[in-house]
Parts: C-alpha cells; structure tokens; sequence
C-alpha cells in the first residue's frame, strides 16, 4: 500500500501446509495516503506447490507459488497483484507484480545459500 509513512505489523504471507486453491487473508492494514484514513488487507492464493521451475539457468525442484491482491476497504477489486514464487531452502525467485496499468517483474539472477 502506498501509506504516507511506514506501516508495523505481522501476518502469515506463504503457507505450504495447505492445498493448492487455499486462500488466506492478513488483518486490517490501517495508515494514511495522502493524510486520508485508508484501511485495507491483503488476500493471498496458493497457486500451486510442490512444482519443478526454471529461472534464468537455475533449475529449482520444489517451489510454491502464491497470488497476492491488495484491497482497500470500500474500493471495488483490487488495486494491484503480485504473484511471487518461492523455492524450498532458496527463499523468493520470481515476483510479478500489476496495478492494471504497469507490470513490473523481476526473477533471481544469482543466490547463496548460508
């Protein structure tokens, strides 16, 4: 969210003890846009798991992907949505993200693991 100052919190954004199809969402994010009072959360969908990708030359075995669509409250759709995907022991490789107008990604171009 574009919150005029930074934002504190915590909620669960990857599951992989669930199904793919699962939809989860974080608590109420409050702060302001503008110095306007914006409340909104963020739904998350299991896309699928468990699945073989290739980024770039990096051939990754087991890997989670998951839809992230942020609402405000009182506003129809969602403003923007990401797709992030992560890879066991590797943490995050590729992040779509799309606001309706612009799409930015980027994609993992080189990781160690400690």
């Amino acid at each position: 969210f574009p919150f005029d100052q930074s934002v504190t919190g915590e909620f669960i954004f990857l599951k992989d003890n669930v199904t793919a199809g699962t939809t989860w969402v974080s608590p109420t994010i409050n702060g302001t846009v503008s110095s306007v009072p914006v409340s909104g959360y963020i739904k998350m969908t299991l896309l699928s798991k468990a699945i073989p990708v290739t980024v770039g030359s990096f051939n990754f075995p087991d890997v989670i992907q998951v839809k992230y669509e942020y609402f405000v409250n009182g506003v129809p759709g969602a403003l923007e949505t990401d797709q992030r995907w992560f890879a066991k022991n590797v943490g995050e490789i590729y992040h779509s993200s799309s606001n309706g107008t612009v799409t930015y990604t980027y994609a993992v171009n080189s990781y160690q693991v400690f």
